[in-house]
């Protein structure tokens, strides 16, 4: 008696779609070509400055006569100057806030612009009452004149520079002004924040806003 083994069919071949993938590679490679750039590659390149040598030694190496080359000025970054200052003092409660200004960095609190309170709820919302209105108002006016009175004199010093030369310094010493915003290490939140806002609106940049002790404080 005869076995029958079974029949078995013969594996499928795989067929590899070998235009679509030679097309892509080509592809990619025509896409590395044209964007390849050997001028903006600084992998194994030391910036350094090495000492200049001296005549004799530069004449013993390459026989020529040694031509000092002028050295160039190091640009330092702009300092921050510190310029004016909003004090913020509260009371026990916390719920009252005296505000004072000054421009110059000094043991006093500057001179007296206001008082800000919470905000009261009227209906479904929050509205400051007349003093904190009045309050704002004054201090935002006095940042936003302290601050077009430097940037003037700023513009002032830099008249004699041409025009691009005279935008560029300009905006470089305007960035060096600098607001610091003094509260008291228990005063709620809000306070500082609404100055911040003050600040913003008188043109400060956001960067340019600080948060530090008051002068009596600091260690």
């Amino acid at each position: 008696m005869s076995r029958r083994h079974p029949k078995v069919d013969p594996p499928a071949e795989v067929a590899l779609p070998i235009t679509p993938m030679l097309d892509m590679a080509f592809q990619l490679l025509f896409f590395f070509i044209l964007t390849f750039n050997p001028n903006k590659l600084v992998e194994g390149q030391d910036l350094m400055s090495l000492p200049p040598p001296d005549q004799a030694q530069h004449k013993a190496l390459s026989g020529a006569p040694f031509v000092p080359q002028p050295s160039k000025k190091e640009e330092k970054p702009p300092e921050i100057e510190e310029t004016f200052f909003v004090r913020l003092k509260g009371d026990v409660s916390g719920t009252l806030c005296t505000v004072y200004f000054r421009q110059r960095d000094d043991n006093s609190d500057g001179e007296y612009v206001g008082v800000l309170k919470p905000p009261t709820k009227n209906g479904k919302k929050y509205e400051d009452d007349p003093v904190t209105r009045q309050t704002k108002e004054d201090l935002r006016k006095r940042i936003k004149k302290a601050f077009d009175d430097k940037v003037k004199k700023i513009r002032e010093s830099a008249k004699a520079l041409p025009d691009k030369e005279r935008e560029a310094q300009v905006t470089k010493e305007t960035d060096r002004l600098l607001i610091t915003i003094e509260p008291d290490k228990a005063l709620p939140w809000r306070f500082p924040v609404t100055v911040q806002d003050l600040c913003l609106q008188a043109g400060y940049r956001h960067d340019r806003i600080m948060s530090g002790k008051p002068l009596g404080l600091q260690q």
